[in-house]
């Protein structure tokens, strides 16, 4: 092939240059390939496609977010320079919480996933289930799901008339006392604390979550903009309460595939929501942050996620504002042993966020630390 001659002798304009070495990337060579452009940028540090190129390389070689995390900032100083875009929307593409919201892995969401597999729509709705047993207690956001699905259905332990089991770390207790809560316990029966939120909020994460998540972090920060009218009630309601999916078909589709990951999806929104709500109030005393670190520290449930998810986008976006970096760092995150899936994913973005330090897992919990990433 033309490009693996030119390859070979090294020649060619840049932009040719990058061809190339993109072309060796995609032929399971990307050393090669970044050696390619690090020849190049050492001319031109700034070529509007070496430098994205170079990064998204660097990713695929290492998976160190950092990577990410120096394109969005170059992005943000060459806005008109849309390959950077292109890379970094590649580089996220179905990663969780970089380019999608993962779905839930809870007993109750594979049992409601395999339920709508085998069963006529409708059936749960109308009671032909009557009690789901399980091995421990689940996260409120998970039951809330289930009780909207089903609820005639007793959710109890393995034996009937039993209370699901709480073992250690107990997802009912905070991990430090705050102000903001979503969830308030009864035994192992949380209720919702904020009040159901409004028709107009609703309506504005329904439409804003319409054509599915953003393609990366910076993209996510960007649109939430559109929930910067929403009251902090109206925030925080749209993540305790059960609201319709948007009626878009592939939303209904989903809706009726796995009823958990909507509001997973609208969780998250009403985080990202939160990072522009009184955009004017100096970040590190906000009411924005103060609630979102609440959630963090609070009992254990997708919230928690969520809140950590909009912390990492924040420092993504506003990198380069010192009050603004940091992310989740500092704030321990709570865990049932081992982790679920999307917060060992989270505790990778947190490592890439713009500040000095590390994240680690300790004692079954996400931890904060510094310096010691196995502490």
């Amino acid at each position: 092939m033309q490009w693996r001659y030119l390859a070979r002798l090294g020649a060619g304009p840049f932009s040719l240059r990058v061809d190339i070495a993109e072309h060796l990337a995609a032929d399971g060579r990307a050393q090669e390939g970044l050696a390619r452009l690090e020849e190049g940028l050492a001319l031109e540090a700034d070529h509007p496609k070496a430098f994205p190129s170079a990064c998204y390389m660097r990713f695929q070689l290492d998976g160190d977010i950092a990577h990410l995390v120096r394109l969005a900032d170059w992005w943000r100083e060459h806005p008109g320079h849309d390959y950077a875009g292109k890379m970094l929307t590649m580089a996220c593409y179905r990663r969780p919480w970089l380019g999608m919201v993962p779905w839930a892995s809870e007993a109750v969401a594979s049992v409601l996933r395999q339920f709508a597999k085998t069963q006529e729509p409708g059936e749960l709705h109308a009671g032909q289930v009557e009690r789901l047993a399980l091995s421990a207690l689940e996260v409120p956001s998970a039951l809330s799901v289930l009780r909207s699905v089903g609820p005639g259905v007793l959710v109890t332990g393995i034996g009937p008339g039993e209370d699901p089991p709480t073992p250690d770390p107990d997802i009912r207790v905070p991990l430090a006392g705050g102000r903001y809560r979503l969830w308030a316990y009864a035994g192992v029966e949380a209720r919702p604390v904020p009040a159901a939120p409004s028709d107009a909020a609703v309506a504005a994460v329904r439409s804003l979550a319409a054509e599915g998540y953003p393609p990366h972090p910076s993209g996510a920060y960007d649109l939430a903009v559109a929930l910067a009218g929403a009251s902090l009630d109206d925030l925080l309601g749209l993540m305790a309460h059960a609201i319709p999916a948007p009626d878009t078909p592939a939303w209904q589709q989903i809706q009726q595939d796995d009823p958990t990951y909507w509001p997973r999806s609208a969780q998250a929104w009403a985080c990202l929501g939160l990072l522009h709500h009184k955009a004017d109030e100096p970040w590190p005393s906000s009411a924005r942050r103060q609630v979102l670190v609440d959630l963090l520290r609070g009992v254990e449930d997708w919230a928690t996620d969520a809140a950590m998810n909009a912390l990492v986008v924040a420092a993504w976006a506003r990198s380069g504002d010192p009050q603004w970096r940091g992310g989740p760092r500092g704030h321990p995150v709570p865990r049932r042993p081992g982790g679920i899936p999307e917060t060992r994913s989270l505790h990778h973005r947190a490592h890439g966020s713009p500040d000095p330090g590390h994240t680690g897992y300790e004692s079954g919990r996400v931890g904060a630390c510094q310096g010691n990433p196995q502490a």
